[in-house]
This record gives structure tokens, sequence and C-alpha cells, in this order.
């Protein structure tokens, strides 16, 4: 059995339904919607956590890469809080952490290389 459990981020680059979830690197769980609160300008997820996997209220989760080529996934650090989250489909992992744009994150690096070494003067 699974239970469903939302989270909200601030990017969510390359995760799409049926991304996994993984806690310890082992999947626990995956991704069953993705959508946009337009309100707040953040992405919400809602996953899929098997039920043997009991999360503290104080869980973090974060869009982690699989590498450079790699696809993303959702990784939870469980908590070590006294209250746990709802498995009645109400439950929220409040603290969250967004995907980085590797290609952006390329970009800013090269921007200030080689900036000086323009032969077209």
């Amino acid at each position: 059995g699974t239970y469903s459990v939302t989270a909200r981020f601030n990017s969510v680059v390359g995760v799409d339904s049926g991304t996994d979830v993984r806690m310890a690197g082992v999947k626990v769980g995956r991704v069953t919607n993705v959508s946009i609160d337009p309100e707040r300008a953040e992405a919400v997820l809602t996953l899929s956590v098997s039920d043997d996997v009991e999360l503290r209220d104080d869980a973090d989760a974060k869009v982690t890469s699989d590498g450079l080529l790699g696809g993303a996934f959702i990784s939870i650090e469980p908590g070590g809080g006294f209250e746990t989250i709802p498995q009645d489909g109400s439950g929220e992992i409040i603290y969250t952490r967004g995907s980085v744009d590797i290609l952006t994150l390329f970009a800013s690096f090269a921007g200030g290389q080689g900036s000086g070494s323009d032969s077209s003067e």
C-alpha cells in the first residue's frame, strides 16, 4: 500500500509523473502528479509513498540529479521530529529544495571566463 503526500518546490526541472521518490538511495515511491499553484508561483508535487515509510513533520524533500546527463528524482530525508505526517492524503512536506538548472549553472561559470580574449576588435 501507499499514501499520498504533497510538496511545494520553487523549481522541479526534470521531474514528471512517474519520477522516483527515494530515501537513502532506495526507491520508496513515485511522483503521481505535477501541477502549478499560480497564486504562489510554486510547483506542487503529489508523491505516492510506501505506507511502511513513516515521515516526520520535519522531513525534507529535494530535487536531486542522477548525474550530469541522468534524470532527476525526489530525495527525502525522513526528519527526526516527534509528530508524523498524516498518511490519509492530507499530509505535506513543508521543507523542500528545488532543482538547480545545470545549464544555467555552467553558463554562470562560463560567463566570467575568457571575456578578455575577444579578438573581434
